[in-house]
């Protein structure tokens, strides 16, 4: 058997961008394959707010600075107005104890492309676009050891699914 890596990361999302990071940050010598179904992304207005512990997880795996330099911002807190011409409740970050006192805030397009940039050019990381999966692959015992995608059967140690709210191997793996 022929192993395409040691580990298939289906999503390049920003969780698949952070495992594949985590991964190999953890462990240099192993192989993460990156599958993303898309080829690219759609132009859309979708901001993304990253809390204080998700902002200390970007921090820890080096994404930060590429994600700064592409236009990601720091952010102090946000507000909540709860009705039309209410006072808005102020959230600020600062407040929380033991955590990081900002957020980090961007574009989801831009902050996508940037956190696979920066996988991509860690060693040990495969990113493959394009890459629709259509089944799951089990051993004889029903463990997921590879997936099929229009290119074939790609085979692993480990597979991962990260591939958002609209999954598409929750499914195939029959999970709600």
């Amino acid at each position: 058997m022929k192993l395409a890596a040691d580990v298939i990361i289906v999503g390049g999302g920003v969780s698949g961008c952070a495992a594949a990071a985590a991964l190999v940050q953890n462990n240099p010598s192993l192989r993460v394959l990156v599958l993303e179904a898309r080829a690219g992304h759609k132009p859309r207005f979708a901001g993304e707010l990253i809390h204080p512990t998700g902002a200390q997880v970007l921090d820890e795996l080096g994404f930060t600075p590429a994600l700064r330099a592409a236009g990601g911002i720091e952010v102090d807190g946000f507000a909540v107005v709860r009705e039309q011409d209410a006072a808005p409740t102020m959230l600020p970050y600062r407040e929380i104890p033991r955590a990081r006192p900002t957020g980090f805030a961007m574009e989801h397009r831009d902050l996508c492309q940037t956190m696979r940039d920066v996988v991509a050019a860690r060693p040990g990381v495969t990113l493959r676009f394009g890459q629709k999966v259509e089944e799951v692959l089990r051993t004889p015992a029903g463990r997921a050891c590879g997936v099929r995608t229009q290119d074939g059967e790609l085979l692993a140690r480990l597979v991962l699914g990260c591939d958002g709210r609209h999954s598409k191997i929750r499914p195939l793996l029959a999970l709600p």
